[in-house]
């Protein structure tokens, strides 16, 4: 299920088929660092990246953009530096970035495979 619809695609696997949880997603600041949640383990298969977190027994699989994004919430970065980086690497205006890549942010939030390090 593409998850943004936008120019990167986010596919969630559930191994239990629990159903969606409507707890409002948090807020993802531009000002704010993240780090990957170290209960979230990750692997690179071919092209697209697998993420999975291992309490909800769910594998997230990201295509080549979203790995990417995955790769670059490093714990140091914050969210603008991170989206005005692939904004110029791609030549995507940065508020389309921003704009597919917080809703994303915040569902990784939600699903637990970042953790928010920082505000700066």
């Amino acid at each position: 299920m593409s998850e943004n619809g936008g120019w990167w695609e986010t596919d969630s696997v559930d191994a239990d088929s629990a159903p969606e949880q409507s707890d409002p997603l948090p807020e993802v600041p531009l000002a704010a660092v993240f780090c990957q949640a170290p209960r979230a383990a990750w692997t690179s298969i071919g092209t697209e990246i697998v993420v999975y977190v291992r309490e909800a027994k769910t594998s997230f699989v990201l295509d080549g953009i979203a790995g990417l994004l995955w790769q670059s919430i490093d714990g140091e970065s914050q969210i603008d530096e991170i989206v005005r980086d692939i904004s110029d690497v791609f030549d995507v205006p940065f508020e389309r970035v921003r704009d597919d890549f917080l809703p994303v942010a915040a569902q990784w939030m939600h699903d637990g495979l970042i953790e928010r390090v920082a505000d700066d």
